[in-house]
């Protein structure tokens, strides 16, 4: 069993499948804000595109099952802290084997061949692999989630997330928790992963990619023309 999980990893490596998933799961959480739109969709489609909604879009308290589970967070006050804590937590589980790696003083051999350095590289990529996918995966549901104290019912004063609360104030709990979550995860995640593939320099790698993208077509254009003669 455990081999043929490894030879499925391969291939899923070799034909692409991670980038396949993340474009698939974009689609899902686009198709997911079409229920906005007041559209007569047929039961069916409805029905998957509100599944497919919870699902890919990581709406935990939407989900069938989960939401029976987790009722006690079902206030708006308990489902902002939800998906705005949440996140830190499983980012915290992420870096406890890069924790465990400083410990065990893996970072010294960073540069040699060692097998402690290679551990650490190793440790690191995943890491970064993984912090970046979770970001990729969470971004629009905790997004969203950050906004909602500042949609507002202007007729009636009240939460269109819920009309049980009012309008929080700008000085209030709810308002400020809000704005400053939407600092960090709306705002500072796309600053975070620009900033973090300037410092990998990830433009070189692009325009790495390209020249010999370029230089590949090239060749393949002389040996056509060449063999054709």
């Amino acid at each position: 069993a455990i081999l043929k999980v490894k030879k499925l990893i391969t291939w899923a490596k070799q034909n692409h499948a991670p980038q396949f998933g993340k474009i698939l799961v974009t689609y899902f959480q686009v198709l997911g804000s079409f229920t906005m739109f007041t559209i007569e969709w047929p039961d069916i489609a409805l029905t998957m595109i509100v599944r497919l909604k919870g699902l890919f879009k990581f709406e935990v308290l939407q989900m069938p099952g989960l939401s029976c589970v987790l009722q006690s967070y079902s206030s708006f006050t308990q489902a902002l802290h939800l998906y705005t804590i949440g996140p830190l937590i499983f980012l915290a589980l992420f870096l406890l084997p890069v924790a465990a790696a400083v410990l065990r003083g893996y970072y010294r051999h960073s540069r040699d061949g060692l097998e402690e350095g290679y551990r650490w590289r190793h440790t690191l990529d995943k890491f970064w692999t993984n912090m970046m996918f979770m970001l990729f995966l969470i971004y629009p549901v905790v997004s969203i989630a950050t906004m909602r104290a500042f949609n507002c019912d202007a007729n009636l004063g009240l939460l269109k997330d819920d009309y049980t609360m009012l309008c929080p104030p700008v000085s209030s709990y709810i308002f400020v928790y809000s704005a400053g979550f939407f600092l960090l995860y709306p705002i500072g995640i796309p600053f975070f992963m620009n900033a973090s593939m300037v410092k990998m320099g990830m433009k070189q790698i692009v325009k790495d990619k390209i020249e010999k993208a370029r230089f590949s077509a090239m060749l393949a254009l002389f040996v056509k023309l060449a063999c054709s003669v």
